[in-house]
């Protein structure tokens, strides 16, 4: 069944659907057939390095007629010299024969799910995905759908299982779409899925082996430059990764976002803020379905104090996704405005999602699948930065005991210690202030911070300290924002 459904979609020239399952069988039960489709399918993508390199190792393969002239073409495109022998040594043994679908039930809805998903990649908007899932729940065999909503991150993870279990062969779909790195894979797609993983988890040796032989093997993939790009990002080598990404953009049309986010976060970096913005434009006009186009532009407006540009962005973000890290960025300039009591509210709400997307994560008893690894790389930062924020929130409307309340929740790093510094201060601790704010200094170096401290040898309380929030809450939370790949 597995065998014709692959087949079955590679005629309708679904290819990466049929790819990734006809790799999940040839991994698991090592079939000729299998295989012969990866080629087929590898070829319909583009991938001539990676089909030269299989077939040097697999001389099976050339006994096979159609896998015998895919190998002289790609031959011809990488300007590769054919050994002789190799050809020679191996007979046709096998010639190209009608597939047979006669145990598939392939019916209307499929043609139907087919159709639905060529007019989603026709949009740009919400009705891309929308579109997308219903092409899918349609006919769930037409997995083509479900692997375009997770490579342009349109749906979440509690989605995504969702989803799958709609497919009859959910366990085959769960095995394919977890992310468990294996340097043998043959969709380029793992390329991307592999090298997100590893940039979380810091791995800069293996990031480096993938992101590099991957450029032998998959040189004309776009997910070869973005393993690239990302690798050089993770070393803070922003120059060479915004090189990386303009000369795929150059050669190829692409309607990829990704790609113009990462370029967008190097422009960033580089303190090339127009060249930035001009890339979450031109990510947000090819993609206005995700949230992401909209944080990333808002943050950077954010930074540049155009705060009327920024809020809007925000909130055409939440509009299309009630995202926690986005409800993040707009507190924090809620707070930046003065909007104190709405900052709050903001924040009660997330807590109230948090525990409820908590609550789905251990009902769904997943793990490691690519969307929840991002979720859960970003779950500890966001908890500490909201308590952080409304231990803020009220500080600024004078509630003392409330702000300490949260204060004490927070991971003691440079902006606890600032924090504590600023609170001891307030209540004419001293002592503990100076302390607090010297731990703090040892952290992270800053002119706010020794402005405090002198004040407080000075315990000149009155004319400085009441003053200094918005001043150490633009210090921790505007003037030391980094964009960041999410």
């Amino acid at each position: 069944m597995l065998q014709q459904w692959y087949m079955f979609l590679y005629d309708l020239d679904l290819n990466n659907s049929s790819l990734l399952i006809a790799e999940y069988l040839h991994k698991k039960h090592g079939s000729f057939d299998s295989l012969k489709y990866v080629i087929l399918n590898l070829y319909k993508l583009n991938c001539q390095e990676r089909i030269l390199d299989i077939m040097e190792k697999e001389n099976k393969c050339l006994e096979d007629i159609e896998l015998r002239i895919i190998f002289y073409k790609c031959s011809i495109k990488n300007e590769n010299t054919i050994s002789c022998n190799m050809l020679n040594n191996n007979s046709i043994s096998n010639c190209k024969s009608a597939n047979n679908y006669d145990n598939l039930k392939f019916n209307a809805d499929f043609y139907k799910s087919v159709e639905m998903f060529w007019k989603a990649l026709t949009k740009s908007d919400i009705n891309r995905r929308n579109l997308l899932i219903e092409s899918y729940k349609i006919y769930s065999y037409n997995i083509e759908p479900l692997y375009f909503l997770i490579l342009e991150e349109l749906i979440n993870d509690v989605e995504l299982i969702n989803l799958i279990d709609l497919n009859p062969y959910k366990e085959v779909l769960k095995e394919i779409f977890t992310v468990k790195y294996n340097s043998e894979f043959y969709h380029p797609f793992y390329i991307f899925l592999y090298s997100k993983y590893l940039y979380v988890e810091e791995d800069e040796f293996k990031l480096f082996n993938l992101s590099h032989s991957s450029y032998k093997l998959y040189k004309h993939s776009i997910f070869t430059y973005l393993s690239l790009g990302l690798y050089f990002i993770f070393k803070k080598q922003y120059k060479e990764a915004k090189k990386i990404l303009l000369i795929w953009i150059s050669k190829n049309t692409t309607d990829l976002f990704i790609i113009y986010l990462y370029l967008g976060i190097c422009y960033s970096k580089l303190r090339e803020c127009e060249n930035s913005i001009s890339c979450f434009n031109i990510c947000n006009k090819k993609m206005n379905c995700t949230w992401k186009s909209y944080y990333y532009l808002a943050y950077e407006y954010l930074k540049m104090t155009n705060i009327e540009k920024s809020k809007f962005f925000y909130k055409e973000g939440l509009n299309v996704d009630n995202n926690i890290k986005i409800q993040e960025g707009y507190i924090i300039l809620l707070i930046y405005c003065e909007d104190y009591k709405e900052a709050l509210l903001y924040l009660s709400n997330t807590e109230h999602n948090k525990t409820a997307n908590n609550d789905m994560y251990k009902n769904l008893k997943i793990e490691n699948t690519y969307l929840n690894y991002a979720f859960n790389y970003t779950n500890e930062n966001l908890n500490n930065n909201f308590n952080l924020l409304r231990c803020y929130c009220n500080l600024f409307l004078g509630n003392i005991n409330e702000s300490k309340k949260y204060l004490n929740l927070c991971l003691k790093d440079y902006r606890y210690y600032c924090t504590l510094g600023y609170i001891e201060h307030l209540t004419d601790n001293i002592d503990n202030a100076c302390d607090a704010y010297n731990k703090s200094l040892l952290l992270k170096e800053s002119s706010v911070v020794n402005n405090l401290i002198n004040s407080a040898f000075e315990r000149d309380k009155e004319n400085d300290v009441y003053n200094s929030c918005t001043e150490i809450f633009e210090f921790l939370f505007i003037n030391n924002m980094e964009i960041e790949v999410i």
